[in-house]
Formats: structure tokens, C-alpha cells, sequence
């Protein structure tokens, strides 16, 4: 049986988060004439498009992203409930004890193993943590383990997006600046995985509005994930990135999301994790929509990046 090679590997997690779009997809990737390369591992997160029309990553920068949909998944599997009753009930969001013993070790045992994998110049000088799933297991048949496989999966899809938009704009010499050039391969990304899905709907008898949260939870974890592999120094943004709350506002703030829809509720999960592993102290925020919460904690964490330069 043929290898799958790095390409085909990441076409198909695109086709298989955006089926309905497979043929112009496959379109601009030919038109780019894009070339994955799997680099040796090295020190820090390397996923980026590179030179020759290339998109370079490693193993190691891949299994930051599974883990961090661990930390994300855990944290949305015991706190979306709450926040839900917050909105519901007007009673505003203890930030304090979020989370139970048992959840806050899964959690650390997660921010530091990324924190490792970040550091260690192989994937091999890491230990791995036993109650973390391994990213070459199956997928799990349970329903908080089919939603972490398939939301991680689907963030890989827009983060590979990304990198496509930055060689189409190299390809095209299009004049950007290096902040408006992100936060276009960041819209691009989000456009291209959400405009189309009534078609997908009308295809496949899926719901529309569960597709939508769907893609949209895969979004937001590679928000989170910015976070995660960013110094608090640099969230305020660099020479060649805006501001990750910049970015993440951006991609949500153009969608019409019901506010008793999972997506902006799985953001602010996921930036709540943020804040617990950074030990960032909030005591309580009203929850007056779902995505207010959100936006508020990405204030919170711009906060705190301003004291930590």
C-alpha cells in the first residue's frame, strides 16, 4: 500500500472539512503549484509558507495543534453548560473555580506538554502524558472524542488555508502590508470553509446550522491556539503580525451566530482555558451574549499582555 504523501495528507484534510468546494480548491492548489515539505523538528512552532511555493511543518508543530484541541476540548466539555445557565439566568461567570481538581490537571498536563514540544528540539525528546490521546490513535467513538478529533482536523484545514492565501498573494504580487496581509489569509481561510456550506447542507441532508457551529468551533480553536504558542509578550502583536485579539475579533465579528449557538460559546471556552493556564485572574464577567463574553476575554488577555511586555 502507497504512503500518503505530505501533500495528499493535507488536501485531504481541506477536501474533508470542505467537500463541497473539493474542485476549486484543488483549482488554486495547482494554480499556486503548492508543495508540502515535512521539515525535521525543531525548536517552536513551524507551520508557515516558505519558499518554491512551499508550505513547510513538521510533526512535532502538528501535534501542538492535537494538543491544544485536547486542552480546548476538555475545558468546552465542562464549562459550556455553565455559561449557558450564566446567560440564561443572569447570574454572572465565577472565573475563579472554573474548573474541578481532576479537570485543571488535564488541562496543565496539556499546557505542559505543548510547553515541551515547543521547547524540545524532536518530538522523540518528549515524554508523552497518558491521559492525553496520542495523535495517531483512531477516532474515538465517543461524543466528546469524535468532537475533539473532528474540530482539530477541521482547524488544521484553516490553518493550511492560511498558508495557501499568503503564496496566492506572493504568486499574484499583491501590495499588502505584513498585518494586512495576515489578516487576509486569515479572511480567506474563514470565508472559504463557511460561505458554501447551504450547498454541503443541500447535498448531504446535514443540518446547516450544526455544520456552521461545527466549522466555526474549528475556527476558533486555531485562535486559541495562537495563544497558546505566543508569548504574553507578543499577543499585543510584532512588526509582522497584528494583535491576536485583532485577528480573532476580525474572523467573528462579520458572522450573524444565534446566540444560542455553540460557536461563540466554544471560543469562550477556549480562551477560559487560556486564561487558566497563563493563571490570569479574573473574578467574574456578565454573560450578556455569547459573544460578548468572548470579546471581553480577549480583552482580558490584551490586559494581561500589556503588563508581561
Amino acid at each position: 500500500m502507497n504512503k500518503i504523501t505530505a501533500n495528499d495528507a493535507f488536501k485531504n484534510a481541506v477536501i474533508g472539512t470542505v467537500p463541497e468546494r473539493k474542485d476549486e480548491f484543488e483549482l488554486l492548489w495547482s494554480e499556486n503549484n503548492v508543495n508540502v515539505i515535512l521539515s525535521d523538528d525543531y525548536y517552536g512552532f513551524d507551520l508557515k509558507s516558505g519558499v518554491f511555493d512551499s508550505i513547510v511543518y513538521n510533526h512535532k508543530t502538528m501535534t501542538v495543534c492535537w494538543v491544544v484541541g485536547f486542552c480546548a476540548q476538555t475545558s468546552f466539555s465542562v464549562l459550556h453548560e455553565k455559561i449557558f445557565s450564566c446567560k440564561n439566568t443572569g447570574h454572572p461567570l465565577n472565573i475563579v473555580n472554573l474548573y474541578s481538581d481532576s479537570i485543571k490537571q488535564k488541562i496543565i498536563n496539556g499546557a505542559n506538554l505543548v510547553k515541551q514540544l515547543l521547547d524540545a528540539e524532536k518530538f522523540d525528546n518528549v515524554k508523552w502524558v497518558s491521559d492525553i490521546p496520542h495523535p495517531d490513535m483512531q477516532k474515538p467513538n465517543d461524543v466528546n472524542g469524535e468532537m475533539f478529533f473532528d474540530i482539530s482536523c477541521m482547524s488544521m484545514a484553516f490553518n493550511i488555508l492560511h498558508e495557501l492565501k499568503h503564496l496566492s498573494i506572493k504568486k499574484d504580487n499583491e501590495n499588502l502590508t505584513d498585518h494586512d496581509e495576515e489578516l487576509a489569509c486569515d479572511d480567506f481561510a474563514k470565508h472559504f470553509i463557511i460561505d458554501n456550506i447551504k450547498d454541503y447542507s443541500n447535498s448531504s441532508g446535514d443540518d446547516y446550522s450544526l455544520v456552521k457551529n461545527k466549522r466555526l468551533m474549528a475556527i476558533a480553536l486555531s485562535c486559541s491556539l495562537l495563544y497558546m504558542i505566543t508569548p504574553p509578550s507578543h499577543w499585543l502583536g510584532s512588526e509582522t503580525h497584528p494583535s491576536i485579539s485583532r485577528r480573532v475579533k476580525a474572523l467573528f465579528n462579520s458572522f450573524d451566530i444565534a446566540d444560542n449557538d455553540y460557536a461563540s460559546c466554544y471560543l469562550s471556552t477556549s480562551l477560559l482555558m487560556v486564561l487558566f493556564v497563563f493563571n490570569i485572574k479574573v473574578n467574574e464577567l456578565n454573560v450578556i451574549t455569547l459573544k460578548s463574553l468572548s470579546f471581553n476575554l480577549l480583552d482580558k488577555l490584551d490586559e494581561f499582555a500589556i503588563n508581561a511586555k
